[in-house]
């Protein structure tokens, strides 16, 4: 990564970073990036089998049983009393700081 790519990236990301940080940042971003690249080469048109899934565990306790919860609603509230919980809001919108400048 260049020191041009590494200042825009820490400017998007607010960051003041010193010289010495960026040297090091520089170094460590770079090495990342070459991991992305190493990524980029392996073989997957056919596709991945993925080595966890996470409902392996209930479906090895019982084929039949169903141990999932199942969706309702538990508690119906009102916007208003949403909107009571906001922090800021204006005209029965919350109001958020802004995430891009």
């Amino acid at each position: 990564m260049d020191q041009k790519a590494l200042i825009q990236t820490a400017a998007l990301a607010h960051l003041h970073l010193s010289n010495e940080e960026m040297q090091e940042f520089q170094l460590q971003l770079s090495e990342v990036l070459k991991f992305f690249d190493k990524i980029k080469t392996f073989p997957i048109e056919k596709g991945l089998e993925t080595l966890v899934d996470p409902l392996d565990a209930y479906r090895k306790k019982s084929l039949t049983e169903n141990i999932l919860r199942q969706d309702k609603v538990e508690n119906n509230y009102s916007s208003e009393d949403l909107i009571a919980c906001a922090p800021a809001c204006i005209q029965q919108e919350y109001l958020v700081p802004p995430v891009m400048e």
